[in-house]
């Protein structure tokens, strides 16, 4: 079993910071799975929690996995790659940005596995997040964006809040 903290993000608010296209933990999250799928990581997902408030841009998500011991090597090669991409991204936004590797031993817990995983992963990686349209007529004004407040991902299911504002009906 691995955890995988995702942090070093500012965060902040969703009505005032949005526009600053600053990292979302939660959002990282999903895109870290779906990149590991990609890259033929054979993994079981256990869980991902992260977010304290759906109108916070959250800072840092964790995220639980299993991993085959001859998928190991390719696992944390994956996520440093990932990681070293996502710094050059963020690195003026979120220059603290990184992704904390942590071997737990061995899982006696379920996890989503198999096409279930592929689903899941693909889910949470197409979540919309961030600014979705600015006003045509207040230059600066964000009209309409959503922010992926909190997630919690288990055996049970997918939990996401959004904090969803708009300058328009």
């Amino acid at each position: 079993e691995y955890e995988l903290l995702i942090g070093g993000l500012a965060g902040g608010h969703s009505g005032v910071e949005i526009h600053k296209e600053r990292g979302n933990a939660n959002k990282l999250a999903g895109r870290l799975l779906w990149h590991l799928y990609l890259e033929e990581v054979q993994l079981g997902l256990i869980s991902a929690q992260g977010g304290l408030a759906d109108n916070a841009i959250p800072r840092e998500t964790v995220v639980r996995v299993l991993v085959a011991p001859e998928q190991k090597e390719g696992f944390v090669s994956a996520v440093t790659v990932f990681e070293q991409e996502l710094k050059a991204v963020l690195a003026t936004k979120d220059p603290a940005f990184c992704i904390v590797v942590k071997e737990c031993g061995a899982a006696q817990q379920k996890a989503i596995t198999g096409n279930e995983f592929v689903v899941t992963a693909a889910f949470l990686n197409a979540l919309p997040n961030g600014v979705q349209a600015m006003s045509a007529d207040v230059e600066g004004l964000v009209e309409t964006s959503l922010n992926l407040g909190i997630l919690s991902v288990n055996e049970t299911g997918v939990s996401a809040s959004f904090s969803v504002r708009s300058s328009v009906e």
